[in-house]
């Protein structure tokens, strides 16, 4: 089995910050050295689907892969996280997170709609014309988000923004704390 064992150290040297690897943490990327590989995913992504809203004359496999990889790469969301949030509120950190994922899954769609239902039916169906004006302003959504995360002057854009102490953190960026989400009660309280 020395093959076997040699394949599985060069993948697990390679794919080290990889969710549910056993790979030590020392070894697996540091927060900052994520960032040029998911801006890297994003534009693949948002290519992908320009190929397909453009109708490029390419074997549509190539686009709709890269889709269907890229798609399920949310998941990798809710490992990611716990590095984000004490133990204590990882739960409902990841809940949080599964709600805004289905809210803007529900939103683009229900927007998708909204802007189909601008053109007229013809033989049962849409124009090809209405598709891609709905699902390019998806991609221009897209655009605009990669833009505010990649962009360090927009990042301190939310610096200077108030907010409500106690509730919510002052940067969207900064680690939460959990002490500023639950109150401490005395042991005389009665409840």
């Amino acid at each position: 089995m020395p093959v076997l064992s040699d394949s599985c150290s060069q993948c697990r040297s390679y794919f080290a910050a990889a969710p549910g690897c056993s790979v030590p943490r020392s070894v697996a990327l540091d927060e900052g050295e994520w960032g040029p590989i998911l801006a890297f995913v994003a534009v693949l992504f948002i290519a992908a689907q320009l190929v397909l809203i453009l109708r490029v004359p390419v074997p549509s496999i190539l686009p709709w892969s890269v889709v269907a990889i890229v798609g399920t790469a949310t998941v990798v969301s809710f490992a990611a996280i716990v590095d984000y949030f004490p133990p204590e509120l990882t739960g409902r950190a990841n809940g949080a997170l599964n709600v805004l994922h289905f809210g803007w899954a529900f939103l683009a769609q229900y927007g998708t709609g909204v802007v189909l239902q601008q053109w007229s039916i013809d033989d049962g169906h849409r124009s090809i014309a209405a598709y891609q004006v709905a699902f390019g302003l998806n991609v221009a959504l897209q655009i605009a988000a990669m833009a505010w995360f990649a962009l360090p002057g927009l990042e301190s854009f939310t610096v200077p923004m108030v907010s409500i102490p106690s509730i919510m953190p002052i940067g969207a960026f900064d680690p939460v704390e959990a002490g500023i989400f639950c109150e401490q009660a005395d042991d005389d309280a009665e409840w």
